[in-house]
């Protein structure tokens, strides 16, 4: 179940950032592989947030995710550790070349997340998780394009 989880978050870091990048694993730049990195926590954040929203149906049903497998109290740790290091990393962005511009969006993008994730903690309808949930992915995405502009 948690591997379900953690191989979700992976596609769609690959297919929103590997693909698009066009190159072989290992001739990523540090700042590709910091982007990627980011990425992917970013897009476990989102698995999360869905996996917790089905929680009581995936335990009836007997599916296994993160949610079902781990205590809500691990899973709160996760989260806020998951949060803490997206917030910090964007601290790096000299080391890693990201420009200061970016690194802002990245923080916005961060602080929207942590808004969407509160905000799942009570019983929302399918529109908030389809517009706002996954419309974070987008959000995310243009936030970093227009900084780099």
């Amino acid at each position: 179940g948690v591997l379900k989880t953690f191989l979700l978050a992976f596609t769609w870091t690959y297919v929103t950032v590997f693909i698009p990048l066009q190159k072989t694993y290992l001739l990523l730049s540090s700042a590709e592989l910091f982007v990627f990195t980011r990425r992917f926590l970013f897009m476990l954040m989102l698995c999360i947030i869905f996996d917790n929203r089905d929680k009581a149906v995936d335990k009836i049903r007997g599916l296994h995710s993160l949610a079902t497998v781990l205590k809500p109290a691990h899973l709160r740790v996760l989260i806020y550790l998951i949060f803490v290091i997206l917030f910090a990393t964007n601290f790096l962005y000299r080391y890693y070349g990201i420009t200061f511009s970016q690194s802002v969006a990245l923080h916005i993008s961060t602080l929207a997340l942590m808004a969407v994730y509160f905000y799942s903690l009570k019983k929302r309808g399918y529109l908030f998780y389809y517009f706002f949930v996954d419309g974070m992915m987008l959000f995310s995405a243009i936030a970093t394009y227009i900084a780099r502009i």
